[in-house]
């Protein structure tokens, strides 16, 4: 189960998932991506969501601190027919570190959904791409990322 709390149209604070396990964590991000339907709107409204998230996870002997910020300017394109497109451009980042390691991602994209007017979007998609430096035991790693997310809901 996840919590939501939606509040004129928009999700407040981060989906929670109960129980709270990382794996069911992890979904969150994909589906906010259906979220964007609730809001009323029409062709050529535009507006931001920011997500934020500061963490401390403790397991196996490890304690890793996670935080991250997430902007989407969203757009509505179209209006037709009972059915909003919704275009977003994202920009965000994260940070996850113990001890041992560090890790900093920075991400850019794009996401488009398709919902029916006052309804939670029937699809979703998200696409985003990026750099991530890794510090392992002092050695540095630099990487490239490519994030990319279909979802759709079933009736």
């Amino acid at each position: 189960f996840y919590h939501i709390y939606v509040v004129n149209g928009k999700a407040q604070g981060v989906l929670m998932p109960t129980p709270a396990v990382v794996q069911a964590a992890q979904l969150a991000r994909a589906l906010a991506l259906l979220l964007p339907g609730f809001r009323a709107a029409k062709a050529g409204d535009s507006w931001a969501d920011t997500t934020s998230a500061d963490t401390t996870v403790s397991g196996a002997g490890v304690t890793a601190n996670t935080s991250g910020r997430s902007i989407t300017v969203w757009t509505v394109t179209a209006a037709d027919g009972g059915v909003k497109q919704i275009d977003g451009v994202i920009a965000g980042t994260t940070s996850v570190g113990s001890a041992q390691m560090q890790m900093d991602i920075q991400l850019n994209g794009t996401s488009h959904t398709v919902a029916p007017v006052g309804e939670l979007a029937t699809t979703a998609t998200s696409k985003a791409a990026g750099q991530a430096n890794m510090s392992i035991a002092g050695n540095a790693v630099p990487m490239k990322m490519t994030v990319e997310m279909t979802v759709t809901r079933i009736p």
